[in-house]
């Protein structure tokens, strides 16, 4: 009886450690793929996250660009109008300046012509005593010349220019009368008084250029130097043609 007690007590303990022979080992690597897995999806959450923050701040940056954009476009545009509306007033101004001058020149010369016993009736151009009256205006409100002038049987008796170049300016005036004119075919010389200069005017049918020679800049504009150059003044023009008598003028 003993020994089938323990006949069966050893196959009993043989047939569980068979079992538990055939049974697989666990495997170590379960846990550390778990860890790797939630790993990579902490990382590519991260990812994710720093890509919509960078799309984010890109949206952003592009916003302010065009934002910037549009106000330095209008600033521009603003600017532009300024200027715009500047030059309109400018040329106003000057428009305003050469009629008055015109205004003055007229009346010098119906004083000129008065104080010589001319109606001042007859002077309208290309009136019945050959008697008529030029001006010409050219540059802007604070740099131009100007000139106003009698001419009676085509030559000039009488003339006044007038040129500034701010806050510096010219004036010369001169008839018959008051200087030494000397006529020459087409063209009459005027020398000034005490030897300050000598103007040429050239006439045509048209036009009558005043060439200046030498003509002393401190007599006439306050300034050191000499006056040289032309001035052209022609019949319908408005507009003088000026070549050199305003260099050095700003000095």
């Amino acid at each position: 009886m003993r020994h089938s007690t323990i006949v069966s007590c050893s196959l009993a303990f043989l047939a569980t450690g068979m079992a538990h022979a055939s049974m697989p080992p666990q495997s170590p690597e379960k846990p550390i793929s778990a860890a790797a897995a939630m790993t990579e999806k902490n990382a590519a959450a991260e990812t994710v996250g720093e890509a919509r923050a960078l799309g984010r701040a890109q949206d952003h940056a592009v916003k302010n660009y065009r934002r910037n954009m549009s106000r330095m476009a209008a600033a521009e545009k603003k600017k532009q109008a300024e200027a715009a509306a500047a030059e309109a007033a400018r040329a106003q101004r000057a428009r305003k300046e050469a009629e008055a001058l015109a205004k003055a020149q007229d009346r010098v010369v119906a004083y000129y012509k008065r104080s010589l016993g001319i109606e001042t009736s007859t002077i309208v151009k290309r009136a019945p005593r050959g008697v008529e009256k030029l001006t010409c205006f050219t540059g802007i409100q604070d740099r131009h010349a100007r000139i106003g002038l009698q001419v009676a049987n085509g030559k000039v008796n009488y003339f006044a220019f007038y040129s500034k170049w701010k806050p510096r300016t010219c004036s010369i005036d001169a008839g018959r009368d008051s200087s030494h004119w000397e006529d020459n075919g087409t063209s009459s010389t005027v020398t000034f008084v005490d030897g300050k200069g000598v103007l040429v005017i050239h006439r045509t049918e048209e036009s009558y250029r005043f060439d200046f020679k030498n003509v002393d800049r401190m007599r006439y504009c306050g300034m050191d130097g000499k006056i040289n150059g032309s001035l052209t003044v022609t019949r319908g023009e408005r507009k003088c043609i000026v070549k050199g008598i305003m260099d050095g003028h700003q000095g």
